[in-house]
């Protein structure tokens, strides 16, 4: 017991650091987070222009350039908290909202149609 209250001061010092590093760290994931929404937004419109000329047919094969090209484009300080499946992850999620927008403005207008 007396050896814990004589580390005591040597400890409240470390807290500080660890306490910082854990702020860095948070810090950089959501960073890093935003970081790979923008690279598979910016991916997802460039594969619909220019899937003739990346000779990308269908969805899977689309979705798969986006996610291969996108993590590679990320850099390494992110890839240390985002990994490629965490990545295609948010690339499904970002697919799903865009497939259910597109569904949502289409079933407007022809609903103002009639």
């Amino acid at each position: 017991m007396e050896i814990l209250l004589q580390l005591l001061p040597y400890l409240k010092e470390f807290v500080g650091i660890v306490f910082i590093v854990i702020l860095f760290i948070a810090y950089t994931a959501i960073t890093g987070k935003k970081q790979a929404v923008q690279i598979i937004l910016s991916l997802m419109l460039r594969v619909e222009k220019e899937a003739e000329t990346l000779a990308l047919q269908n969805g899977g094969e689309k979705f798969s350039f986006v996610v291969e090209k996108g993590y590679s484009l990320l850099p390494a300080s992110v890839r240390i908290f985002i990994s490629c499946r965490m990545f295609e992850i948010i690339a499904e999620s970002l697919y799903r909202e865009a497939k259910k927008y597109l569904y949502d403005i289409g079933s407007d207008r022809t609903t103002n149609i009639q």
